[in-house]
């Protein structure tokens, strides 16, 4: 899913599991959370996590991160996280400290394709490091 159809997607669902009652909208905070997303489900997932937020946003005017489910805002927290960088005392090359890094950062990831979001370059990048460095 291109992450510019995540939005419209995001709110086309809402609306339709508000039909005709107040209508509801993704609150800033849970926006972020929702583009922050990977959504390894895809549209069948992010239909789903809409719908189940819209009703657990009864009687709000918008939806809150509480409405979404929790392992969308962990996973999208953990993510978040992994700015960390593993600082090292002996002077490594850069390739080294890149190698580090991204083992580093896929161990804590759940999949390519959100190691790629953390170190943010293309998945299509990271598989060629990932061979290049031999894991």
């Amino acid at each position: 899913m291109r992450k510019e159809d995540i939005l419209p997607l995001a709110e086309y669902f809402i609306s339709k599991a508000s039909s005709g009652k107040n209508l509801l909208t993704l609150s800033r905070e849970a926006k972020d959370i929702v583009l922050s997303y990977n959504w390894p489900g895809n549209v069948r997932e992010l239909e789903n996590a809409m719908l189940r937020a819209a009703i657990l946003s009864t009687g709000r005017n918008e939806i809150e991160i509480d409405s979404l489910p929790e392992h969308i805002v962990r996973r999208t927290k953990d993510s978040e996280k992994l700015t960390y960088f593993p600082v090292t005392d002996d002077l490594s090359s850069l390739e080294e400290v890149e190698r580090k890094h991204i083992e580093y950062v896929l161990s804590k990831t759940y999949s390519l394709e959100e190691a790629a979001q953390v170190l943010q370059i293309d998945s299509a990048t990271l598989w060629r490091k990932r061979k290049k460095y031999g894991f």
